[in-house]
């Protein structure tokens, strides 16, 4: 029977790390991979969090793809449908094509000779958190063993079975929004009267006021999503 495994990975040899890392404000997600060149796929991916310029200053020099492409600009990211993004409020977001070179630990051919198929895939940092469908546990273990053979640290956040639901549950929240929401209740951010501005958690957070707000809305909707019962769209 099928299993759908949400897992992150970490190495700083993983494709576009040397960006990410660069300018950690900025989240991708991945919105297509496929290959003719199976060590060589070409990624389609959403880029959010601001910071573009130097995003694309980094992009263009980063050695884990190369033929990097804008190829749209939306200004109101409200109207892009993104699964995981926790970044800078509703604000612009930018499509990209880029093909993989051979520098980065490539897991594509990995994962598609396993017969698994990728359903979410956002990197931020030196680090990407997936959802995928594998055929088995048995091709999961094996993809997790070739993580763990190529220096790729793998941490199993969820398993579960394809008729189970994903909706309803605390793994909703991302870790960014989770943060968010600990150190503004901590901090007194939702009494009233306000104990806390909203420039004092973006500081101790070391982000913009902007993107605080916005992991605090996105997560506050999804808690209240859940407490009643419906899944986030």
């Amino acid at each position: 029977m099928s299993v759908v495994a949400e897992f992150r990975t970490v190495s700083e040899e993983l494709v576009l790390s040397p960006t990410l890392r660069t300018v950690p404000e900025i989240t991708v997600e991945v919105e297509r991979e496929f290959a003719t060149d199976p060590e060589r796929p070409i990624l389609f991916f959403w880029a959010h969090g601001g910071w573009f310029d130097r995003f694309e200053s980094e992009l263009h020099a980063d050695p884990s793809v190369t033929d990097v492409v804008r190829l749209d600009v939306v200004e109101d990211g409200s109207a892009v449908e993104l699964s995981r993004y926790d970044g800078s409020g509703d604000g612009e977001c930018r499509l990209y094509r880029a093909q993989l070179t051979d520098h980065p630990v490539t897991l594509y051919p990995v994962y598609v000779g396993l017969g698994a198929a990728m359903l979410e895939l956002v990197g931020s940092g030196d680090r990407w958190d997936a959802k995928m469908r594998f055929p088995s546990r048995d091709a999961l273990s094996e993809f997790r063993q070739h993580c763990l053979d190529e220096d790729v640290e793998f941490s199993l956040k969820r398993l579960y079975g394809p008729e189970s639901s994903t909706s309803g549950t605390d793994d909703e929240l991302t870790d960014r929004q989770r943060e968010a929401l600990r150190l503004a209740l901590d901090h007194g951010y939702f009494e009233v009267p306000r104990e806390t501005p909203l420039s004092a958690l973006g500081d101790e957070l070391n982000v913009s006021d902007q993107a605080v707000s916005e992991r605090i809305r996105r997560g506050v909707r999804s808690v209240v999503a859940d407490s009643l019962g419906e899944k986030e769209s």
